[in-house]
């Protein structure tokens, strides 16, 4: 009996090493005899031990721009993960204490983009492909942005929303079990639909302005894995489990 009880306890934990592997899992469940070393080992086989689960990033360079912003990610398989980043800036200029109705410039919005990756390798390490969608309200006015870009607000101001589809890649290098950094670039292609008005803060409406957009994606994000595996944990449990194995076998 006592020995039956110890089979059942290495039997779960054998499951928890077999990673999901359907096949030999329901072998094991129906057959207890199937739990043998060699089922052991092959469950614990290099590729799944990997990193894996949530974590949660912020990108400094957004960030620079006066904007909280906030992502979750979490792995689906081997070689993807899903993710959604928030950004707000809700005060009109760089700073969120600078009202000085002298500065011209305002600039608000918020941001939601869902999204998801591959992961050539295995999720959370090296490098990285991924597409987003992107939904941004947005109240702009006379901000000179760089590169040319937004034209329509350097002297102007429109409120209104923008949706895009985004395509971008980027490297990832950890820190520490639970760190990571990440390098990304890439853009999004879509369309505006705005309320055009004469200033920044007040004026009269001048019709309505819709167009194509372009959205530059350029982020250095710092990451914290929430839940990571422990590979040398998973190590050490799948020795013991061996050891008892051989010990219930010898019996």
């Amino acid at each position: 009996m006592e020995m039956s009880i110890r089979k059942v306890v290495l039997l779960v934990a054998a499951l928890i090493l077999l990673d999901g592997r359907k096949g030999i899992a329901q072998t094991t469940l129906t057959d207890t005899t199937a739990l043998t070393p060699d089922v052991v080992i092959a469950s614990g086989s290099k590729d799944s031990l990997r990193w894996e689960g949530a974590s949660l990033k912020a990108n400094l360079i957004y960030a620079a721009t006066a904007s909280a912003n906030l992502g979750a990610e979490f792995a689906i398989g081997k070689h993807f993960s899903a993710s959604l980043m928030l950004g707000l800036k809700s005060w009109p200029r760089w700073l969120a204490w600078d009202n000085a109705q002298e500065n011209p410039t305002k600039w608000k919005h918020i941001l939601v983009a869902p999204g998801i990756r591959w992961w050539p390798r295995k999720v959370y390490e090296h490098w990285f492909a991924g597409a987003d969608l992107v939904w941004s309200h947005f109240n702009v006015g006379q901000v000179n942005f760089p590169l040319g870009l937004y034209p329509q607000v350097r002297n102007q101001r429109l409120q209104g929303d923008v949706y895009a589809l985004g395509l971008y890649g980027g490297y990832s290098w950890r820190l520490a079990r639970h760190w990571r950094i990440e390098a990304e670039a890439g853009v999004g292609i879509g369309w505006y639909g705005a309320e055009k008005y004469e200033c920044a803060h007040c004026g009269a409406p001048l019709g309505k302005a819709d167009g194509l957009a372009v959205i530059p994606k350029l982020g250095l994000n710092i990451v914290w894995d929430i839940s990571a595996h422990d590979k040398e944990k998973r190590e050490t449990l799948k020795k013991d489990i061996l050891e008892e194995l051989n010990t219930i076998n010898n019996h």
